[in-house]
């Protein structure tokens, strides 16, 4: 298992399908989506373990349909975000 810093873009919208996911979560951003239903989307962290890159998106898809990559970094095993993301729960795993 290897451990990865991600980030991506999303409405975090219920309605549009996203659902709170196992692993936890930071926002650190925000941008208009550039939609005429004024909406705007966040950009949302996560440290996330998995096998693969391709693992990771998966699990994103699930609970994020309408993501964006913003980027997924190989990080080391006991990587622990900085102080911009506090409250780390250590709540990696994808299930």
């Amino acid at each position: 298992m290897k451990r990865f810093w991600v980030s991506w873009w999303s409405g975090y919208y219920e309605d549009e399908g996203c659902t709170k996911p196992p692993f936890q979560v930071w926002i650190s951003g925000q941008r208009e989506r550039g939609t005429s239903d004024d909406r705007d989307q966040v950009s949302i962290c996560a440290v996330i373990d998995a096998e693969s890159p391709e693992q990771v998106w998966q699990a994103v898809k699930k609970h994020f349909p309408d993501y964006e990559e913003r980027f997924c970094n190989p990080v080391e095993a006991d990587y622990v975000p900085g102080d911009r993301f506090p409250g780390f729960e250590n709540r990696t795993q994808l299930k």
